[in-house]
């Protein structure tokens, strides 16, 4: 009878031909799958980042703020006083505010609720390229002679420019010299321009008003 032959199943397996060009795809995909999962963190890296500059600068904005709300000025009271310089570079303006603060906090388990600080804020340069720091100096009891100890705090890093305006009640100004007039200006304009990891460069503003209730001046605004 003519019935059909069956030969033996193909054993050979993969060709070392097959097997290079599987692991050569399979290097592909998993170089693939590596770059995506890389620019995903990356992104994220960048947004988290950029997330912790901006909450950086509404903190240091926040507590620009606060200080500036318990400003003091005495007339009789040569500890107390509210100065702020122009300072120019090629390109940009690092103002200057020295200013004292009657502050409710205790710096000591028994020290008085009340005490007049010294407070400053200034831009210092970074210690690799052209941008500068945002730094928070604080002497931390001006009533306390010989126990005065400058505490400086950086604030936002990456700062390009710091400019502080005055309003005297007519006209801004960008310098104020309580020793000379004996007066607190009535507003407080402070920019901040900041640079981001992309280069750019971004602007952040706030105007904050002095409370007359905390000057011991004449009010002849």
């Amino acid at each position: 009878m003519g019935g059909k032959k069956f030969g033996k199943p193909d054993d050979r397996g993969f060709t070392l031909l097959e097997v290079l060009v599987a692991f050569f795809i399979l290097t592909i995909l998993l170089g693939l799958l590596f770059r995506v999962v890389k620019d995903t963190d990356d992104v994220g890296r960048r947004v988290e980042d950029g997330n912790r500059i901006y909450e950086n600068i509404q903190a240091s904005f926040v507590r620009i703020r606060e200080e500036l709300l318990s400003t003091y000025l005495n007339q009789n009271d040569p500890l107390t006083y509210f100065i702020g310089n122009p300072q120019y570079s090629a390109e940009n303006e690092h103002d200057t505010l020295l200013f004292s603060s009657l502050s409710q906090t205790r710096l000591m388990q028994n020290a008085p609720v009340s005490h007049l600080a010294g407070i400053q804020y200034i831009l210092v340069p970074e210690k690799h390229g052209k941008d500068y720091i945002l730094a928070h100096e604080q002497d931390t009891n001006l009533l306390s002679y010989g126990t005065q100890a400058v505490i400086a705090e950086p604030l936002v890093h990456h700062v390009k420019s710091l400019r502080f305006l005055y309003f005297d009640g007519q006209q801004w100004t960008n310098q104020w010299n309580s020793m000379q007039s004996h007066l607190l200006p009535l507003l407080v304009k402070v920019s901040l321009e900041i640079r981001n990891r992309g280069g750019k460069v971004e602007s952040f503003t706030d105007v904050i008003p002095i409370p007359l209730s905390t000057m011991g001046q004449n009010t002849q605004h």
